[in-house]
């Protein structure tokens, strides 16, 4: 069987009116200086954010489309934009040592649609190179220790030209045993499981982000990542009657999913129209692989049922958005913004049960195939002017 669903979105219209705050404009910027956070031993800028007094980091969501703001961070006075990484993750790859100061300032004597309230401004060295790096073992009783979890990262510029990078792998080991008993509505006990539950997974993660300052106000960004899943959670049950209600058997349960995800984003700015023009492009992708098996033995160790489930899934999404903003020498300013988006979803889902006596034999084999389309285009002006 095969499901097939398409959507076509077109011409949202918002139209935002904001104001100028009076708030910066009297007091100015906060500025902490790296040394405010020595006491801390910070090792990335992330470590820096969370210790300024009164500040909160705000993230993006993870909504469709890229639009502006959300977050409220920016870094030598560059939003970041985009659904490749989130705020945090993108600052916890900027090395402290790298940091000269943060400001702290009100959104709205920023040129910058979209952001609201308080915003940090981490304003980092030009022309060095440092690092940072992070061991976080784990010991558990009666579970493997967790030796690989951790994170390298390094960050600098060399003339025009700033990076990021970075790697981080989180390992999970986990063991869960115990009785469970099991009663009727009168509260007397009918049967009695033990349980065995083990969970192992692994996660690594590459991800790195480049700026290049062309001049004339010409400035590249592009940042990716991919992130590897891999999970397994076996489950054993073995049942014990414990009056005629009950049943004698072995309940085994495995479960696997295999994942990897891709991002890309980049950006230009350039001076355009009497104005600055920024295109955005955003592509990703994610693919997994899940596989469930469940069997019951009886108190005989034959086999009396065998259950499968497998689920593959592959989904894309690519937005493309084009932005022109205005600005006069009252500070007052326009933006226009188109985007465009197309997003897939392609699902292959199968449920069998096999013969008891013959693993290779289904009984019962029931595929279904899935694929979702959408494609949406969206239209935003944006107008913000001082008031008195």
């Amino acid at each position: 069987m095969r499901n097939k669903l398409s959507m076509v979105r077109f011409a949202t219209i918002v139209v935002l009116f904001c104001t100028n705050g009076s708030y910066a404009a009297d007091a100015g910027p906060r500025a902490y200086d790296a040394t405010f956070f020595n006491q801390f031993a910070p090792q990335t800028a992330l470590e820096m954010v969370v210790r300024i007094p009164g500040f909160v980091l705000r993230e993006a969501d993870d909504d469709r489309g890229l639009s502006q703001g959300g977050t409220n961070i920016l870094v030598n006075q560059q939003p970041i934009i985009g659904k490749g990484e989130t705020a945090t993750t993108q600052i916890g790859q900027i090395a402290a040592a790298n940091v000269i100061r943060i400001e702290i300032i009100d959104a709205g004597t920023l040129d910058l649609p979209g952001f609201s309230g308080l915003v940090a401004n981490i304003v980092t060295r030009q022309d060095t190179i440092a690092g940072a790096f992070e061991w976080r073992p784990a010991w558990r009783r009666d579970n493997e220790p967790e030796l690989l979890n951790g994170q390298i990262n390094a960050s600098g510029s060399v003339g025009d030209l700033e990076f990021t990078t970075a790697f981080e792998s989180t390992i999970v080991r986990a063991k869960f045993e115990g009785p469970e008993v099991v009663v009727d509505a009168a509260g007397n006990e009918f049967e009695r499981r033990d349980e065995l539950r083990l969970i192992d997974g692994n996660q690594q993660s590459y991800s790195g982000s480049l700026q290049w300052t062309i001049g004339n106000q010409r400035i590249l960004n592009a940042k990716g990542s991919v992130t590897r899943l891999d999970l397994s959670r076996p489950q054993d049950s073995i049942t014990q009657a414990l009056t005629p209600r009950g049943v004698d058997s072995l309940n085994r349960a495995t479960f696997g999913l295999a994942q990897t995800t891709s991002r890309l984003d980049t950006d230009f700015r350039f001076p355009a129209l009497g104005g600055i023009q920024k295109l955005i492009a955003f592509v990703s992708r994610r693919t997994s692989v899940g596989r469930t098996r469940v069997t019951i033995d009886d108190s005989t160790q034959d086999r009396i049922a065998d259950r499968r489930f497998r689920d593959d899934s592959t989904q894309d999404e690519s937005i493309l958005r084009l932005e022109q903003s205005w600005e006069d020498n009252k500070k007052n300013s326009w933006q226009l913004a188109l985007e465009g988006a197309w997003n897939t979803l392609d699902l292959s889902t199968r449920f069998a049960i096999a013969d008891p006596n013959d693993a290779d034999t289904l009984l019962v084999d029931t595929p279904l195939e899935t694929e979702i389309t959408e494609r949406r285009a969206e239209f935003t002006l944006a107008h913000r002017r001082a008031l008195g």
